[in-house]
């Protein structure tokens, strides 16, 4: 419930600033700003954090520091904006390595990891993402170790390797469902339905994908939902349900610019452009791909832009990108 818990974090901070204490301001402004960006609300969510990040660096709080560092690269990730993000989970990694808590810093390897798969970077990715299921399992942490998973299992998926994947994700779901993580289970029902679409299987890609979208609806996860009206739009495509993959990705569309979210604008228009080059509308499709070229370009997602590149080049759009340019 995060009216409750906005109200209850709204007090503390209340109390703190009448009572001066600086620790709790930047305790509340933290978990406020948590608030905020599980409701999607990035820029509320950015103040927040940078007022808790400013008033860690005056008390010399380190792990306030290394927290709010954190919380701003998932920020910037969210937003596309990779190079910001990647440079506060570096802060991150610093920061923790000082500190010794290696939890901590198995979880900034996974969050660099995360950019670099992004950027195309598998090898880099994969290495990080190693390193962090090592610590976990050192530790015994199990939701760090299902992480992990989850992590190798998409990187597996993007480079074509579905057996590999299905096992990472199943286990990772596994893990999961015993700990009851609903956040944990939504992910891992998403990516396994990415891989039985992959499959052509497409009945049972769809029910992953609504398992997945009914655990994101309960959790109030407008990314998560975002993600799954993504998914669910490009498996009626498949199927020639033009109309239904249109109002999915619009769906999608309309979460991703009220969250921010450069990268799933892009992949938005990526999609919308599909649909209407099936529809014969090339001219249309053109223009969505060419918005979703430049912010695919903005975020720095290489591996998108050689795609649409190719892609465009291929339809015979006139403002297509020449071979090898950005």
């Amino acid at each position: 419930d995060w009216r409750a818990a906005e109200v209850t974090f709204k007090k503390l901070l209340l109390l703190s600033q009448t009572g001066n204490d600086k620790i709790y301001q930047a305790v509340a402004n933290g978990n406020l700003g948590t608030v905020e960006q599980k409701r999607g609300n990035l820029d509320a969510a950015e103040t927040y954090y940078q007022q808790s990040l400013a008033l860690s660096k005056e008390l010399d709080r380190k792990e306030g520091m290394a927290n709010q560092y954190g919380n701003l690269g998932i920020i910037e990730q969210t937003r596309g904006n990779l190079d910001a993000a990647l440079a506060y989970f570096h802060q991150v990694f610093e920061v923790e390595k000082r500190l010794g808590r290696q939890e901590s810093i198995a979880k900034a390897h996974s969050s660099i990891g995360g950019i670099e798969m992004t950027r195309g970077n598998y090898d880099i990715s994969l290495d990080c993402y190693l390193k962090a299921m090592r610590i976990y399992d050192e530790l015994g942490v199990r939701t760090g170790i299902a992480g992990a998973l989850s992590n190798i299992g998409l990187l597996e998926w993007k480079r074509g390797n579905l057996e590999a994947s299905k096992k990472n994700h199943q286990q990772s779901l596994q893990i999961h469902k015993n700990l009851n993580y609903k956040e944990g289970m939504a992910s891992d029902y998403g990516n396994l339905g990415l891989i039985e679409m992959a499959d052509n299987n497409f009945d049972l890609a769809q029910d992953l994908f609504q398992h997945a979208l009914k655990l994101y609806i309960e959790l109030g996860s407008k990314t998560g939902i975002s993600t799954q009206y993504s998914n669910l739009g490009i498996i009626q495509r498949l199927l020639y349900n033009l109309s239904e993959a249109f109002t999915f990705h619009e769906k999608s569309l309309g979460l991703h610019k009220e969250i921010g979210d450069k990268n799933g604008i892009a992949y938005d228009y990526c999609n919308l452009g599909v649909v209407e080059a099936i529809r014969g509308n090339l001219d249309v499709a053109c223009g969505l791909w060419q918005q979703a070229y430049v912010l695919f370009v903005e975020v720095g997602a290489q591996p998108r832009v050689e795609e649409l590149s190719g892609l465009m080049r291929e339809a015979g759009c006139a403002d297509a990108p020449k071979d090898g340019a950005e």
